[in-house]
């Protein structure tokens, strides 16, 4: 056969032909629907699917999450980088004060009267520029803490947006848990309601057939009643009857 590639089986007929092709196509509809019946990776497969939207949902909240992240430490990179800048900025100002100071020492040497000026002024020249590079260094320093604290809580936060994912899945799992319970709890109820109403209304029709037949009895003593009393009325009448002749 051209297309399965077992050999041709004539069998009386004209031309020979494939026993194996017809075969599959009749069998292999009906192997495929046995195997979704009975392999549980279909089912695996249709509960992921159900789950994936929810996955992808929560995925792209961890991602806002994480470029948030990324933007706080570009910008603690851009603070440092700022702070770098100023640090250079006053150390180079310290060297051209360095440089004044040296020019006004030679210029102090040549001017012998301004000699002590130029000492004190340089003196205290240079006290600035150390004091200067002292606040760029502790700056440098706060700096470096800050960015590693920061860093710190950047972590903090990554991992608490983890901890609160595995915390929404439980609580997910514990809704659903508590969802079914009510629905079963609201059925039970409901068969209890079904069944009181069936007994409440067993006991009115008792309650009615009860009532009808006491009315019966007492319908029935009055008249037993009037009929007792009727012949006595009779009985009296005659008496008097007599007594008046």
């Amino acid at each position: 056969c051209s297309y399965c590639g077992f050999p041709l089986l004539q069998r009386g007929n004209k031309t020979a032909q494939c026993v194996v092709c017809p075969a599959l196509e009749t069998d292999l509809p009906v192997v495929l629907d046995r195997l979704r019946e009975t392999d549980g990776l279909y089912a695996s497969c249709a509960a992921l699917e159900s789950g994936k939207a929810t996955i992808e949902t929560e995925l792209n909240h961890l991602q806002d999450t994480v470029q948030g992240l990324k933007e706080l430490l570009r910008s603690v990179r851009e603070e440092e980088a700022r702070a770098r800048e100023e640090r250079d900025a006053i150390e180079s100002k310290a060297e051209v004060v360095e440089e004044v100071a040296m020019d006004a020492e030679i210029d102090a040497l040549w001017r012998g009267k301004k000699l002590k000026e130029a000492r004190a002024v340089w003196e205290k020249e240079r006290r600035e520029a150390e004091e200067a590079a002292e606040r760029a260094e502790k700056e440098r320093a706060a700096v470096r803490k800050r960015l590693q604290e920061e860093a710190e809580r950047a972590e903090e936060l990554c991992e608490q947006a983890e901890n609160d994912y595995v915390e929404a899945v439980k609580v997910q799992e514990e809704f659903e848990l508590k969802v079914l319970i009510c629905e079963e709890a609201v059925k039970k109820a409901m068969l209890a309601k079904e069944e009181a109403e069936a007994q409440l209304e067993e006991q009115k029709q008792k309650a009615d057939r009860s009532r009808s037949v006491l009315e019966a009895r007492e319908l029935e003593k009055t008249w037993a009643e009037e009929g007792a009393k009727a012949p006595l009325s009779r009985h009296n009448k005659v008496v008097m009857e007599k007594r008046a002749a």
